[in-house]
């Protein structure tokens, strides 16, 4: 299964989420945000607190996999 979240764009540049929402945050600036597509896994490490889930081999929506 996979989880569409939203998380702060420079948080996807660095790999390190410090916030994240299920919807697109309608209180904040929206081209700030990006969705991206994580694992149940990766999920549930980020709702552990697990910050630095994010790998170089996971992709962003859109992008292609070698």
């Amino acid at each position: 299964m996979k989880i569409l979240i939203w998380i702060k764009r420079e948080d996807a540049v660095s790999g390190s989420i410090n916030k994240y929402y299920t919807y697109l945050p309608f209180n904040e600036t929206y081209q700030d945000w990006v969705q991206v597509e994580i694992t149940q896994d990766k999920f549930a490490q980020l709702e552990d607190g697990d910050e630095n889930i994010l790998s170089v081999n996971d992709s962003l929506p859109g992008e292609e996999t070698n």
